[in-house]
């Protein structure tokens, strides 16, 4: 009898023992479920809100689209390390060169730029790589494909650098400011010629 109660209550134990393993089990599924739902939700939401900025990202690409067309302006990037010009936006539209045509490397466009401004660029974007300058900016002439020189204003700025410190990308923009420079040449010459005119006149007075 002793044996069997023995038994039994053994049993009993292990019964016991293992129903809680058992709700244990079920406890740690229970919350695990609700971990996995909560993490569910939240990449949705994250899933949305990320369609959501591409979707804004594009409007706003394209806004800034329309402004650089409308204002004449050319978006670059340079790799410093391997030299190469990716430009976003071509610059066809004001030096006349088709897509295939644009310059697709730093030596390239550098060719273009009028031999007595070619040093302008080169020390601005020295000075900014090495600190002196927080931007790159600086007018020079360029060669557009029918030869003709125009005025661009070139601005850019480092945007990578590697683990050291060192600038590994460049973005900026080239803006063609022709016209403006052609317009204040022709101002500073109708002055001189108002003041050379001013000048004779004074000098017949004291004739």
């Amino acid at each position: 009898i002793n044996c069997a109660i023995l038994e039994t209550t053994k049993r009993m134990r292990a019964e016991a023992i293992l129903q809680n393993s058992q709700d244990e089990m079920e406890l740690r599924i229970e919350q695990r479920t609700l971990e996995l739902q909560a993490a569910n939700t939240q990449l949705r939401a994250e899933v949305q809100e990320r369609k959501a900025d591409e979707n804004s990202l594009k409007t706003d690409q394209r806004r800034l689209q329309f402004s650089l067309n409308a204002s004449s302006t050319s978006t670059w990037e340079v790799n410093l390390k391997t030299g190469e010009l990716l430009s976003h936006r071509p610059t066809v539209t004001w030096l006349g060169y088709e897509p295939d045509e644009a310059p697709s490397s730093r030596e390239a466009w550098k060719r273009l730029i009028h031999p007595d401004d070619v040093d302008i660029p080169k020390n601005k974007f020295r000075d900014h790589l090495e600190g002196r300058n927080p931007i790159y900016e600086c007018e020079y002439r360029v060669r557009g494909k029918s030869g003709e020189w125009y005025w661009t204003l070139d601005r850019g700025i480092i945007i990578q650098r590697d683990t050291d410190g060192t600038p590994l990308l460049v973005a900026g923009t080239d803006t063609d400011i022709t016209q403006q420079k052609q317009a204040t040449e022709a101002l500073r010459k109708n002055q001189q010629f108002l003041k050379s005119i001013t000048d004779s006149e004074t000098q017949l007075t004291w004739v």
